[in-house]
């Protein structure tokens, strides 16, 4: 009986999803769950293009900027199959290589065993790795293929997207095939872990000084080219927003990005009230006035001082009783109660370290401690460093809008003097305005690199208060 049309127009999109995700989203390459995935996200875009590729005639009858959205769209969602699991991958890369510190300090305890580390990688649990869940997923799918540990960590690290993560790999398997003592593998591992901290937190200073750097620059441009943009008939008001908007996306981006030891792990949810509270702040002076903003930001501030100093205690309780955990395993003494209050300092480390310690047993115990002691104590330096370089950031950007407004007035009073004909004041008293009201948002990258997930709002206070003043002189 011939197949009807529909049939054969299904089966030719699964066929064709099929031939693609053989290379680009295979078992191998992606793991049994997100190759299934793929695969029905392929076959569901693949339709999805075909179709609206057929319903493309019927865009001629819309106006001409409207004629090409149908085309454009098919041929954006044609491509979804080959671009998407080359996204999956980089995003992948990414959040796996974060969480590599904890995952390693979860095999620590085990190196001293005699499990291979494809065993406890595969093991890994998914509530402390979540992204890691993903690449474990492949491994026990090589392991089910046949492989044995050794075969299975290396087709692992020759298609892992993570390149920290190959490094590691490949280093143990040669450590296992030239036959190193457990120690070496042990040491190996946590040296492995450390040099990845400080690696992650030295990416992330750059990044947060490149940010603050480029917000800084366009202040200062959108207020260097203010005289030839009134000149030209254009309002320098869409640079000074372009500023405001690039200094909120960057105080997500260095929330989102911030690496998870060293410092008391806390909600996103507090980054984001201090950024409510001062875009509030910034609404607040451009629609009633400075002193509004003001008001908005001295409460605020005030309670992010009072929630920093708590957490900051908290810290230091949970160090201290880290340390005391680490010299308690030493002579023999499991101090488990110190170690669930060491939990804030490095949540998924001890968390998972607890978990595994009750797997393996409590005979690497003291070595596991003194590990995650030394990761945690390496990740404290480099918030230290990062802190330093913070709040050096953080004063540049909290004079920026003063010093911005102080040429904007400079340059109107060599307009009102007619040195500069078409140089209109009312343009510049705007600009100057605008520069006020956004002011409190300008140190915002800068706090967060400075003060992690509780940035402090004194800064964007000492920005607003500064531009006032700056702005009644």
């Amino acid at each position: 009986m011939p197949l009807s049309p529909i049939k054969k127009l299904a089966e030719a999109i699964e066929s064709e999803a099929d031939r693609v995700a053989l290379s680009t989203a295979s078992p191998i390459l992606l793991g049994p769950r997100a190759s299934a995935t793929m695969r029905r996200i392929m076959r569901l875009t693949l339709l999805t293009a075909l179709l609206l590729a057929a319903a493309s005639p019927l865009s001629l009858l819309l106006p001409k900027p409207y004629a090409l959205i149908l085309p454009v769209v098919s041929i954006l969602l044609a491509l979804t199959p080959y671009i998407l699991p080359m996204a999956w991958r980089l995003v992948l890369a990414h959040e796996v290589s974060r969480e590599l510190p904890s995952l390693l300090s979860y095999a620590l305890p085990y190196s001293a065993g005699p499990k291979y580390l494809a065993n406890v990688l595969a093991a890994a649990p998914r509530e402390f790795f979540p992204w890691f869940e993903w690449e474990a997923d492949r491994l026990r799918f090589l392991l089910d293929l046949g492989h044995d540990p050794i075969t299975a960590l290396k087709e692992l690290a020759s298609t892992t997207p993570s390149r920290r993560l190959r490094e590691i790999l490949l280093d143990y398997v040669h450590s296992q095939e030239i036959g190193s003592p457990k120690s070496q593998v042990t040491l190996s591992l946590l040296e492995e872990a450390v040099n990845e901290t400080r690696s992650q937190w030295r990416s992330y200073i750059d990044l947060g000084r490149g940010l603050v750097e480029a917000l800084t620059a366009t202040v200062l441009a959108s207020v260097v080219l203010a005289p030839l943009s009134l000149l030209s008939g254009y309002s320098g008001a869409p640079a000074v927003l372009v500023a405001a908007i690039l200094s909120l996306v960057s105080g997500i981006l260095l929330v989102m990005t911030r690496p998870n030891l060293g410092e008391v792990e806390v909600g996103v949810y507090y980054t984001l009230g201090a950024l409510l509270a001062a875009i509030i702040s910034s609404l607040a002076t451009y629609i009633s006035g400075a002193l509004a903003g003001l008001a908005v930001l001295a409460i605020a501030a005030g309670l992010y001082e009072h929630l920093h100093k708590r957490f900051s205690r908290i810290e230091e309780e949970a160090l201290s009783a880290l340390r005391e955990a680490a010299a308690g395993a030493k002579y023999g003494r499991f101090l488990e109660d110190h170690l669930s209050r060491a939990v804030p300092v490095a949540s998924r480390s001890i968390k998972a370290l607890i978990k595994a310690l009750g797997y393996a047993g409590k005979i690497g115990a003291a070595e596991a401690l003194s590990s995650i002691l030394r990761i945690v104590e390496s990740a404290k330096e480099a918030v230290h460093s990062a802190r330093g370089q913070g709040l050096v950031l953080t004063g540049l950007a909290t004079v920026i809008p003063a010093v911005s407004i102080y040429i904007v007035k400079a340059i109107a009073s060599i307009g009102s003097t007619g040195q500069m004909p078409g140089l209109g004041a009312e343009g510049l008293e705007a600009m100057a305005s605008l520069i006020l009201a956004v002011s409190p948002l300008i140190p915002i990258p800068g706090t967060v690199l400075w003060r992690g997930r509780v940035p402090s709002l004194i800064p964007s206070l000492a920005a607003l208060s500064s531009s006032l003043l700056v702005t009644r002189l």
